[in-house]
């Protein structure tokens, strides 16, 4: 279990132990003692965008039918309720000339950079930290918490030609906790990609 959180500059990434969490939260009539009671396992670690623009917009595209409400602590004026939830956000120029979109399906996360024929792709750059371990298997990164492990697939990326998404050679690059990405064929750069 765990939840993604979408900052300015980075994303902070935070999971915990599901399982010791549902044993003792669905105890129904059982009484819990206090040999029932354990910690309950958590990490989190951070994605920071190395130099990002500090006047990102972001904004959030396709509602989804749900909501939640934030009705935490005494004041209520801090609270807010039927806050929507979407399955896109999109923080523009986060780099000059690049553009970060984040879709959610199935419980999982996709983000996808959009580089304009103005970008330079040599920009971005993504710093780990706060994980046991990050690496590089099979162009895939691999990143390791203290509860659980993440896979973030090789890069795909493309670019439109004569109405065709013509795939662009991409491969991430991992220095000191830093991911960037490496396009051993180059790319159009003055078409989007």
């Amino acid at each position: 279990g765990g939840a993604l959180f979408l900052e300015k500059n980075c994303f902070t990434y935070s999971f915990y132990d599901k399982e010791t969490l549902r044993k003792l939260h669905a105890g129904g009539n059982k009484k819990i003692t206090e040999d029932d009671l354990k910690p309950i396992r958590s990490h989190a670690f951070r994605m920071t965008f190395v130099n990002a623009k500090k006047t990102v917009k972001t904004s959030a595209k396709r509602a989804t039918s749900d909501y939640c409400n934030y009705f935490i602590g005494n004041d209520k004026r801090k609270w807010a309720g039927n806050v929507k939830n979407y399955t896109e956000i999109n923080y523009k120029n986060l780099y000059q000339g690049i553009d970060l979109q984040i879709v959610g399906y199935q419980n999982n996360a996709k983000y996808n950079f959009i580089v304009a024929p103005e970008g330079n792709t040599d920009e971005i750059q993504l710093y780990y930290e706060g994980l046991s371990s990050i690496l590089l298997e099979n162009g895939a990164l691999k990143l390791k918490t203290s509860i659980n492990e993440m896979i973030e697939q090789k890069p795909f990326a493309y670019q439109w030609k004569n109405n065709k998404k013509v795939e662009v050679l991409c491969e991430f690059v991992l220095k000191n906790s830093i991911v960037s990405f490496y396009f051993p064929n180059g790319y159009d750069k003055e078409s989007e990609l």
